[in-house]
């Protein structure tokens, strides 16, 4: 769900479990402590807080993450990269 989320151009609040803080950083989103409410609390209001500008940065970063790293054309283009270096060696 974290990944659909960004590549809806959301900022993302999520609880650091599993890979979340793989996905979420600090320039697209919060993390929050598993189970803590008031952690889920605090940080939704930051977001709400939050300026229009920087919510924008947030969102957009978002986006960008998910074009950069995640799109398939990205990801093969890494692994063969990866393959033909490992080739020459």
């Amino acid at each position: 769900m974290i990944i659909e989320a960004m590549a809806r151009g959301l900022a993302i609040i999520a609880s650091d479990v599993g890979a979340s803080a793989m996905l979420v950083k600090s320039d697209n989103g919060r993390l929050t402590f598993p189970g803590d409410s008031v952690s889920i609390v605090e940080t939704m209001q930051e977001l709400i807080e939050m300026s229009n500008s920087d919510l924008l940065v947030l969102k957009q970063t978002s986006q960008r993450r998910i074009r950069e790293e995640f799109l398939w054309e990205n990801i093969v283009s890494v692994l063969v990269s990866e393959i033909t270096k490992r080739l020459r060696c």
